[in-house]
Parts: C-alpha cells; structure tokens; sequence
C-alpha cells in the first residue's frame, strides 16, 4: 500500500516502503517533495519515535506555544509505544508499523500543513518536522547520510536487496533496487 499526501503546502511528503537492512533493523523509505526538487530518506522505526517524543515534549510545554502547537496537541503521539497483544512475526510487525508510521506521517503533514514551506519560523514543532524529513538540507544532487539506519542501508544495499524483501507495492516499470539505491537523501530534478 503506497499512500501519499498531496496538500496545499509544496512539502509533500509518502512512505514508500519498508524493508529489513539487517535481522532487527526496519527501515522506512519516506519520498519528499519540495517545489521542483524531490528526494528520498531513510528512517529506522526508532527515529518516528523519537519525532513523536519530541514533538510531544514540545506541544506539553505551555509557554511559547504558537497555533501550529497548539494543532499539533491533537496528533496522536503515543501509538509508538503501544505493545502489540499478540506475539507478531517480522514481517506482520514491518507492515503494522508500515501503518502506523503512515498515519503518524500523514497527521504531521495534514496539521502543518502550509507551514513547513518557510525555513524562518521559528516554531519548534515545524522546525523538528523540517530536520526529520531533511528540508533544509544541502543543494540538489547531493547525498547526506544523517542517520545509523540510512548509513547501514547505503552500505548493505546489495545484501539488502537479495536477503530481505521489500513490503510496499511498487510501481509499474521499477524494481526495488531503483527504489532502495536512493534511499540514503538522493535529490531528483
């Protein structure tokens, strides 16, 4: 299931896919669109926690709080650390997390929507949503590897692709290697 949010903002922002780059690590392949430019990031289970952490350390301070925290107080940040009730095999887990992940993209993007566009707001919440997702980050055609779980990705990529399956869709015409050989924050004019 491939899911995109399309909004007012030129951020826009899908998961695209989750695969295994080692036996406990799942990756998230997130694609993100600004303007003209579009790029792909890769993101552990782990990292969506801590965005939820964060953001919720910030929307529970009440002094400095702008509109968009006070929005963002509505986003339901505690599905991460909710325990399945019943034991689940690595992929079962990949997929419900797949899902999980998509909602909690998808409210981030629908609640800040139009206000992620602007590099000088100086609101903590869309700030944090900036850096996850790698907005401000270098110049088209430039690669930055910002994370464990895109650094293990980028240098596994060939094991990754024969050991460990990819659970999204894909799209007609590409194969998961187009896919995953972009992982690690590729820019695309």
């Amino acid at each position: 299931m491939v899911y995109k949010v399309t909004s007012l903002t030129p951020i826009q922002a899908s998961l695209v896919a989750v695969g295994e780059a080692s036996k406990d690590e799942t990756v998230f392949i997130v694609h993100v669109v600004q303007g003209h430019r579009s790029w792909y990031t890769a993101h552990d289970f782990v990292e969506f926690e801590a965005l939820a952490d964060q953001i919720g350390h910030i929307v529970a301070c009440d002094y400095a709080m702008c509109d968009t925290c006070h929005l963002a107080r509505d986003i339901q940040l505690d599905c991460f650390h909710q325990k399945p009730w019943l034991p689940q095999t690595r992929k079962r887990r990949a997929v419900n997390r797949f899902t999980l992940v998509q909602d909690f993209l998808r409210a981030l993007l629908v609640t800040t929507q139009g206000l992620l566009c602007d590099p000088d707001d100086v609101c903590s919440v869309t700030t944090a949503i900036r850096r996850f997702l790698q907005v401000d980050a270098a110049q088209p055609n430039h690669s930055s590897l910002t994370s464990l779980a895109q650094l293990k990705l980028f240098k596994q990529e060939a094991l990754l692709m024969d050991a460990y399956p990819i659970y999204a869709p894909l799209k007609a015409g590409r194969s998961p290697s187009d896919r995953l050989s972009t992982a690690s924050t590729t820019w695309i004019d």
